[in-house]
């Protein structure tokens, strides 16, 4: 009758709902169109007056990491934070009692209208979808604490979308932080988990949909050898995860190279991806990434 046995574990099918993976960065402002941040997180709104930013202080029991999200003026749009599902995790709930729960607090301003919103689409895999589904008004709250939502998940839906919003216009200032983002099935909200079954599964299911290379170590992917002029040579790169989809695959930055001309990604695959060059002496040639804080590889699987 509404309990939660002590010994069931209940999936929670939000990716990242616990704020722990940043592989893009801490911090974003100015967010001009629609970017990921913490991952498989993203934003829309005005650029110019919104802030996301990792919280490391004043943290709820279980957080390594809250997630920041401040508004620095007034605004008069709709501003959301949202987390996208794919179709395949949406069949499985397609029909279903599910219950949304999150932790949170107000940092500033706590008259502003926050809310936890989701949005659905008979479409598969839409990053946006437009069709409201339910929402739960976050009281204020200078503690931390939980709001949570049931509802039912149409049996037409393909796309999920679990949001943060600003409800109506938000004064200056305006900030909450907030973790533990949980979608479970049934009635009750569940204790946290992650998606994965341990934080080490976590970053994998991460990595399924975004991935850096090369962004922690310099010098930690380099091609070197011996060659004519106008040859290919090429470097294998796997990927630490599969990807959900073939991924695109950027190769950012200026490398250092040798004889040869900047590295670019051809060939890939869910599993990884071919980097080469082309010489442009008979010598010795090379490209590595000597600062990987702006070279680096990034495959990109997200939904679009």
């Amino acid at each position: 009758m509404g309990l939660i046995k002590t010994n069931q574990v209940l999936k929670n099918y939000i990716i990242n709902g616990n704020f722990d993976f940043w592989q893009r960065g801490t911090s974003f402002s100015s967010a001009a169109g629609s970017p990921y941040t913490a991952d498989r997180w993203w934003f829309h709104g005005a650029s110019t007056n919104t802030t996301i930013a990792q919280v490391t202080t004043s943290l709820d029991l279980g957080m390594q990491y809250a997630c920041s999200l401040k508004f620095t003026s007034a605004s008069s749009s709709t501003h959301y934070f949202p987390t996208p599902l794919d179709g395949n995790t949406v069949r499985a709930l397609q029909g279903k009692t599910v219950t949304l729960s999150v932790r949170y607090k107000n940092i500033l301003n706590a008259s502003a209208p926050w809310a936890m919103a989701i949005q659905y689409s008979t479409t598969e895999n839409q990053k946006d979808p437009g069709t409201a589904l339910a929402s739960v008004s976050l009281t204020n709250s200078a503690s931390w604490t939980t709001a949570q939502v049931t509802f039912v998940v149409p049996s037409a839906a393909l796309s999920l979308q679990i949001r943060m919003q600003n409800e109506s216009n938000t004064v200056n200032n305006a900030e909450i932080h907030f973790g533990k983002v949980m979608l479970n099935e049934g009635s009750v909200a569940a204790p946290f988990q992650t998606a994965g079954a341990n934080i080490a599964a976590e970053l994998d299911t991460c990595l399924r949909y975004y991935e850096r290379i090369g962004d922690k170590a310099a010098s930690s992917i380099q091609c070197f050898g011996y060659g004519g002029v106008s040859v290919s040579v090429t470097l294998q790169v796997l990927f630490g995860a599969k990807k959900r989809t073939i991924p695109t695959v950027t190769v950012v930055g200026t490398w250092s190279v040798i004889n040869c001309n900047q590295p670019t990604a051809s060939a890939s695959s869910h599993d990884g991806t071919i980097i080469g060059a082309t010489t442009t002496a008979v010598a010795g040639f090379g490209f590595y990434n000597a600062s990987h804080t702006t070279a680096y590889i990034t495959a990109d699987a997200e939904l679009v």
